[in-house]
C-alpha cells in the first residue's frame, strides 16, 4: 500500500492506495474547532500513528513545503506537525520522499505552474478516475501515486507514465538517488 500525505494544521489529507491505484483510505484529518498548539499536534499525531499501525504501508509521499509563501509563524507551526508525520513514520519503518507542490502540480496537471486547486481536482478525475471533492483530498491521492511510481522505479519495475509524470519521477530519483536506505528524511 502507498501513503500520500497533503500536511496542513486546518486539515490534513491521506490517502492510501493498493498496487492497482484503488483507493483504501481517503480522509481528512481536522482537529476539532479550537484545538490549537500542542493539542492540534496530540490529535493529529494519535489519528496518523493510528492510520500508519493499522495499514500495510510499503512507501509514502509528503507534499514538501513551498518556501516562498511567507507564511511565518504559521509556517513553523506547520514545521512541527512536519517533523511529527516524518518521525511516524520513521519509526513504523516507511520510507518517504518529499515532493514539492509544483512537482505535485506537474504529475497530475503537466505543468507545475498555474495549476489551481480546482484544476487539481478536475485533472486527478479525467487523468485517473477518482472524483474527489476536497483539495486536500486530491492532493494527497497524487501523492499517492507519486509514492507508488516511484517505489516502483526504486524496485527497478517498469512504469507505465506520461513524459511530464517520468520528469517528476526523474527529479525525484535525482534527489534521493534509489538507495532505499537514504529515503528516510
Amino acid at each position: 500500500m502507498y501513503l500520500g500525505l497533503d500536511l496542513s494544521l486546518a486539515g490534513t489529507g491521506v490517502v492510501i492506495i493498493d498496487g492497482s491505484c484503488t483507493i483504501l483510505l481517503k480522509a481528512k484529518l481536522k482537529p476539532p474547532d479550537g484545538c490549537i498548539g500542542v493539542d492540534r499536534l496530540f490529535f493529529l499525531h494519535e489519528i496518523l500513528k493510528e492510520i500508519l499501525t493499522s495499514n500495510d504501508i510499503v512507501f509514502s509521499c509528503i507534499e514538501g513545503p513551498a518556501y516562498g509563501r511567507g507564511d511565518g509563524g504559521r509556517l513553523f507551526e506547520l514545521g512541527e506537525w512536519a517533523g511529527i508525520a516524518k518521525l511516524l513514520l520513521f519509526t513504523a519503518n516507511i520510507p518517504f520522499i518529499l515532493a514539492v507542490p509544483s512537482q505535485l502540480k506537474k504529475y497530475v496537471c503537466g505543468s507545475g505552474k498555474g495549476a489551481t486547486k480546482d484544476l487539481i481536482i478536475l485533472d486527478v478525475y479525467k487523468k485517473f478516475g477518482e472524483e474527489i471533492r476536497d483539495n486536500d483530498i486530491a492532493d494527497a491521492y497524487v501523492l499517492s501515486r507519486i509514492a507508488k511510481d516511484f517505489y516502483s522505479v526504486l524496485k527497478e519495475k517498469d512504469v507505465e507514465v506520461l513524459k511530464y509524470q517520468q520528469e517528476v519521477l526523474n527529479a525525484l530519483v535525482k534527489r534521493y538517488g534509489l538507495d532505499q536506505n537514504a529515503l528516510l528524511g
